[in-house]
């Protein structure tokens, strides 16, 4: 069963992104960082980024791939190989501190690692989004924890936006969508979605649960959103302006 890390005391939260940013910072120059990471770095320190990130996800050449998995090969990292997505890397969590919480509410914790080349295929369908590794650029990361920092390659924002705005529901791309989209060119984003495979077919689909879960006041997205002093109604109207345009 997967752990919701949002869920885990504070120590072990802070732990975790700071082993998380370390592992990323030994493999940074062989990927661009797509994931939470990736978002994180479109905030600037002491700026709020309400949630908290446990997995590494990235796009890579296959080259710098089979570069990657020897160096998490190295650390202690197993490996789940899917020819056509790319690879999946996981260790269990072990504390790097003295921990004052029962060890069970992180018995089945990972740090996962997530690497495909450029173009990512929906699961499920047919359409698939990819990332221009031309448009990158490279972004300050500061962990929760040590507030130790880095400098990795991660994509032009509207490149993150578009394709988190096709992805499934879950509160982690909601969430993230809302902090993106503070930021990006809407025309430049609209413009990616659409010109990406018809991914706007992915975003039409998805959009209806990005905005009914959102509007629920328990939601872990919602609650989020409010920690982090973003307007959840400006960001509701955001994501109904954008299915509008692109329905036409």
């Amino acid at each position: 069963m997967a752990v919701n890390i949002e869920q885990l005391p504070q120590q072990i939260r802070d732990d975790v992104e700071d082993q998380s940013l370390d592992i990323l910072q030994q493999i940074q120059q062989h990927i661009v960082v797509i994931g939470g990471w990736a978002v994180r770095s479109y905030t600037t320190y002491p700026s709020k980024y309400a949630r908290y990130t446990l997995d590494i996800d990235a796009v890579a050449t296959p080259g710098d791939i089979k570069t990657v998995h020897n160096i998490l090969i190295k650390r202690g990292f197993a490996s789940l190989e899917e020819r056509d997505w790319g690879i999946r890397f996981y260790k269990p969590y072990q504390p790097h501190l003295k921990i004052s919480c029962d060890p069970a509410l992180f018995k089945d914790l990972q740090i996962r690692i997530e690497i495909s080349p450029p173009r990512i295929y929906e699961i499920g369908a047919q359409h698939y989004f990819e990332f221009d590794l031309g448009k990158t650029t490279q972004k300050t990361v500061v962990s929760h924890g040590k507030h130790q920092s880095i400098q990795p390659t991660v994509p032009e924002i509207e490149y993150l936006t578009a394709n988190k705005l096709g992805l499934p529901a879950d509160y982690k791309n909601r969430y993230d969508a809302a902090v993106l989209l503070l930021g990006s060119n809407l025309h430049k984003t609209l413009e990616i979605i659409q010109k990406t495979d018809n991914w706007k077919e992915m975003v039409l689909r998805r959009l209806p649960r990005f905005i009914g879960r959102t509007k629920d006041k328990g939601d872990i997205a919602h609650l989020l959103l409010r920690r982090a002093d973003i307007d959840v109604q400006d960001y509701l109207d955001q994501l109904f302006i954008i299915q509008q345009k692109l329905q036409k």
